[in-house]
């Protein structure tokens, strides 16, 4: 027997053999099979979800969707593709028309990531992509920031009809640019819905005109308040805490005393407590340059520049009494190793 030619044998069978493994690896399996087609058939299911929701849009959802989307300088059915992608943007939409429904909803048009996966249109692929896209959320759970149409009704002890949709909902937007930006909202809604709805009225019944010019007055002097009150809340000071720091190391008092025996970490104390220090007196030197203001400064002015610096201390006193504050200073006094702590005293 030739052993050489066993072994091209043996070789040409399992050269085959592993032909076969490979063609078989590529087939796809009776699971993959059963588990692609379950995957196919709920796709399939959310888009006819989809078009469920489009259809039942009617003529005073198309109403209010179409005036906030020529208010936001977008086509009406980009609006409505986003509404639709959640089941919930519908129903807060729906809520608006019927009675004992919410007094408010919200829409938004801001980028996001993806599409929902319910939505109908999900995209594997651009999960992690931003995307813009509308949402619509009822106006009590809303966390305000960025640009939102407000879309609110006078009362809802009666559900809405299509022929009275456009005299009992009204609209308007607002732009926080900071996050639950009250002030803002407020002064917003004053400026651009409630005081050109008061002056489009003519009859003022037995009110007389000089009734008529200081109701007027107040409410011009009330958005004034508003409009400084804004600038006087913007004016606080936020001090910049490391909390990985705080938290982790100056939370407890033998966390402070071990952190005084470790230089690096002192180091680091010491350079936030500098910065502070710098905000603080950079505070003091301008409260001082507005006491010298010239003498052709109007009172309300004056009033509000120190309405501005009475908020900036507060913030101060605020934070040198904080726990953060106090547990660092420890820290810097423990250690005995920082001059700061001179300037403090």
């Amino acid at each position: 027997m030739d052993p050489d030619r066993n072994v091209k044998r043996l070789r040409k069978l399992f050269g085959v053999s592993r032909t076969i493994l490979k063609r078989a690896a590529r087939r796809p399996s009776v699971s993959d099979q059963e588990r692609e087609e379950q995957q196919r058939k709920r796709f399939q299911f959310l888009r006819e979800m989809r078009q469920q929701r489009i259809s039942s849009l009617g003529a005073n959802h198309r109403y209010v969707l179409e005036i906030c989307a020529d208010m936001c300088g977008l086509d009406t059915e980009e609006v409505v593709t986003g509404v639709v992608d959640e089941n919930k943007y519908v129903e807060n939409l729906n809520g608006l028309f019927n009675e004992r429904g919410p007094m408010a909803i919200m829409l938004s048009n801001a980028e996001m990531m993806g599409y929902p996966t319910e939505s109908g249109r999900y995209q594997e692929k651009l999960k992690y992509t931003e995307i813009q896209r509308t949402i619509c959320l009822r106006a009590d759970s809303v966390d305000m920031i960025g640009k939102w149409m407000v879309v609110y009704r006078h009362h809802n002890d009666r559900s809405i009809e299509n022929r009275t949709v456009s005299d009992e909902v009204a609209m308007f937007m607002i732009n926080a640019e900071e996050r639950n930006a009250c002030l803002n909202v407020v002064k917003t809604f004053i400026d651009y819905v409630l005081k050109p709805s008061v002056e489009a009225v003519t009859e003022f019944g037995l009110a007389e005109k000089e009734q008529l010019q200081k109701f007027f007055h107040i409410l011009n002097m009330y958005n004034t308040f508003l409009k400084s009150s804004e600038a006087t809340v913007s004016s606080r000071v936020l001090f910049d805490v490391s909390h990985d720091l705080f938290k982790g190391f100056l939370l407890v008092r033998w966390q402070i005393e071990a952190s005084s025996k470790i230089v690096t970490r002192v180091r680091l104390v010491e350079r936030y407590f500098e910065q502070w220090l710098r905000q603080i007196q950079g505070i003091l030197v301008e409260g001082k340059q507005i006491q010298r203001d010239t003498p052709d400064v109007g009172p309300l002015q004056m009033l509000v520049n120190w309405r501005r610096m009475l908020a900036r201390y507060t913030s101060i006193t605020e934070f040198v009494t904080s726990r953060a504050f106090n547990n660092h200073k420890d820290c810097l006094t423990l250690s005995r190793s920082s001059k700061l702590l001179n300037v403090v005293s």
